[in-house]
């Protein structure tokens, strides 16, 4: 909207205001009116975007949570209530469109959210495995200090999932076959294990897989990415 030397702004609520140099005013600081002193003569453009906060639960990850729990894998729910703390303030602070809200720096929160991500899957396989103790709290820790070390040389590379998920799988492998050979039977024993949990949990999360790799583009991102997390979270 055009701006004359005596023009008052008013702004509610909490804004970003720029008129050819970047002002905040903040509502909780009893600051309702922006006056702009001596500006050079002709015609100024602000323009606002509100940070108000907005409810943007990613809740996928509550069954898991609770079902975590349930089961006694207390530090694996531990993982997944971070990843769902993280997860849901990263995307508040990146939505499209007007309204965003940041808890802390946009960085950060993507760093977590990603880690978090890569830490559920991770986690969950080992898991799976049913290792000594000993064994899987060594591997929990291996994984997170090499993930975030391979977050922060890209953060965005298709080999930051395959590499740790596929390495997991293949730990969970060897450990099922070992198994198997010394019972002399099949790992899991029951069939109603393969049918009701591990098919169809492979199948949503090689659905999510192909839908992280081949699908998503910058066009689609936030309705693909939020049906990839549904799908990791539900696997």
């Amino acid at each position: 909207m055009p701006l004359t030397p005596s023009d008052n702004t008013s702004i509610s609520c909490e804004s970003e205001t720029s008129a050819g140099f970047l002002l905040l005013v903040n509502s909780t600081s009893n600051v309702t009116r922006l006056r702009l002193p001596y500006p050079q003569t002709g015609n100024w453009y602000i323009t606002l975007r509100s940070l108000c906060s907005a409810d943007n639960g990613n809740l996928m990850f509550v069954p898991p949570v609770a079902i975590a729990i349930r089961s006694e894998y207390l530090l694996e729910a531990s993982v997944y209530i971070f990843t769902m703390f993280f997860s849901t303030f990263y995307h508040a602070c990146d939505q499209p469109g007007m309204v965003v809200f940041c808890i802390m720096e946009y960085d950060v929160l993507q760093f977590c959210d990603f880690l978090g991500s890569l830490m559920s899957v991770w986690v969950t396989v080992i898991a799976m495995a049913r290792l000594q103790p000993i064994i899987k709290q060594i591997l929990y820790l291996l994984g997170a200090m090499l993930l975030s070390m391979a977050l922060q040389l890209d953060r965005h590379g298709l080999w930051n999932l395959l590499g740790p998920s596929l390495f997991a799988l293949g730990i969970m492998g060897i450990a099922w076959t070992v198994r198997t050979i010394r019972r002399r039977h099949c790992y899991p024993p029951t069939w109603k294990r393969w049918v009701f949990y591990l098919f169809p949990g492979t199948v949503i999360a090689t659905s999510a897989v192909a839908l992280y790799a081949f699908v998503e583009t910058e066009e689609n991102y936030f309705y693909i990415h939020s049906i990839w997390h549904m799908l990791i979270a539900g696997s």
